[in-house]
């Protein structure tokens, strides 16, 4: 006996998995997919094409396919408004457009009627200063919907109504008082039009303010000790070399010095003014060498300082004489009246030197080598020196001689004679003197001066 499963030709097998044909055993044959048909619908299941199983139930009422939108409105002051809600044609209010979230308050989609206070805004008293001025207001409430002003009581008002108004309010009394002038004062410090004042005179003087007649204000305050007006000027004085001098400077009553007569910088210490006593040594004299020529005799003079006031220093700076800083003073070496620096001596007396005339000298010396000159002797008309005599007559037995008729005299010849001689020792003379001595014409003229 052969078992085998017999499946039947319809489908006795309907599941979710889908269709197939059974045994009598129960057994299944391959299970089909279902073939779907339309999808389902509020009033129609979606089925099988095949097996008429129903793969999904009829969706029964679905409230999205229903809904209609409420736009949300704001509520005003003083009409509801309402949030955005939805509506279904079953009667039931949602949030959304899924209809997820059904509303089941109808009430709680309203938006009350009512002005926004928001926080009470606390009372401002504005500004009052000297310098500014600005209003304020009362503590209050605002609608910024209806922009309307609420008092503090939530009742409505005006902004007039709550302003606080800051106005200045000047005292009958001179508040301010300064050097632009005087002025009636507010509480904050603010004035009113300055005034300029009113001087009770015209200048402040070392005991007297100026002020002003009608606030008394103090325009200059009086002027104290002026020390200009008790100067007394000290004239400069220069130093010496043992007293003390000052420079110019100005006394004051009150006691002060001042170094200039507008009483501008004043002298605090009194010895300042003082130039003290002192000899000058600006610059060194330096050492001199003596001096030795034919005009000047000087010792040397080691260095020192000289002061105007006639004062010796060494170059210590102490005190001394010209006569300490000076050395020895040269002295003139005359040999034959002569110095070696061209000086002469006044005093002296050059050697005598012999002057023969006709073998004498003034002094009384003779000349050893003097030859007296030769005086012719004639006899027969000759001299023994071989002259012979131009007068002489031939006859005549006597020497001739000058008082011989027809000759010269005897005063004629001894004339002639001491002539003749007088030449030859002048010229002797002569030669002796400018040749050998080498004198000069005013020295041979001296000697016939003297005598």
């Amino acid at each position: 006996i052969t078992n085998a499963h017999s499946y039947a030709t319809e489908y006795g097998y309907k599941g979710a998995d889908g269709h197939a044909n059974t045994c009598s055993c129960g057994a299944k044959d391959n299970v089909v997919p279902h073939t779907h048909g339309a999808a389902a619908t509020e009033t129609e299941p979606q089925i099988c094409t095949v097996c008429q199983y129903v793969i999904a139930p009829a969706t029964g009422h679905i409230h999205t396919a229903h809904l209609t939108k409420v736009i949300a409105n704001s509520a005003s002051c003083t009409v509801n408004g309402n949030i955005e809600y939805y509506t279904c044609s079953c009667g039931k209010w949602f949030t959304d457009a899924t209809a997820t979230t059904e509303i089941t308050n109808k009430d709680s989609v309203k938006l009350p009627a009512g002005h926004t206070y928001g926080n009470i805004i606390p009372q401002d008293n504005g500004t009052h200063t000297a310098t500014e001025l600005a209003d304020g207001m009362k503590a209050h409430f605002f609608c910024d919907v209806c922009d309307t002003y609420f008092d503090s009581g939530k009742n409505a008002t005006t902004k007039a109504a709550l302003t606080i108004t800051n106005a200045h309010s000047y005292a009958t009394e001179y508040g301010y008082k300064g050097a632009d002038g005087h002025a009636n004062t507010c509480s904050c410090g603010a004035k009113d039009t300055v005034e300029a004042h009113t001087p009770d005179r015209t200048a402040a003087t070392e005991t007297q303010p100026i002020k002003c007649t009608k606030c008394q204000y103090m325009i200059a305050t009086e002027l104290g000790h002026v020390h200009t007006n008790h100067l007394t000027k000290v004239s400069a004085n220069s130093a010496s070399c043992t007293a003390d001098g000052n420079i110019e400077y100005y006394t004051c009553s009150c006691g002060k010095w001042f170094a200039d007569a507008t009483a501008t910088t004043e002298i605090t210490i009194k010895d300042s003014v003082v130039i003290k006593a002192s000899h000058n040594f600006d610059n060194l004299i330096p050492a001199q060498d003596a001096v030795h020529t034919a005009t000047e005799l000087k010792g040397a003079v080691a260095a020192h300082y000289h002061c105007s006031c006639g004062a010796y220093f060494n170059e210590g700076k102490e005190a001394t004489t010209l006569e300490a800083l000076t050395g020895a003073v040269p002295t003139h070496t005359f040999v034959e009246g002569a110095c070696e620096c061209g000086a002469t001596d006044p005093d002296y007396q050059p050697p005598h030197e012999h002057t023969f005339v006709e073998g004498k000298c003034e002094c009384g010396e003779t000349d050893p080598n003097y030859v007296p000159p030769h005086e012719h002797t004639f006899v027969e008309g000759k001299c023994e020196c071989g002259e012979t005599d131009p007068n002489y007559t031939p006859g005549t037995d006597d020497p001739q001689t000058p008082d011989d008729e027809g000759g010269l005299g005897t005063g004629a010849t001894i004339a002639i004679v001491a002539g003749s001689a007088l030449v030859a020792g002048v010229g002797g003379f002569a030669l002796v003197w400018f040749v050998i001595k080498k004198k000069t014409w005013a020295e041979f003229l001296a000697i016939f001066k003297k005598k």
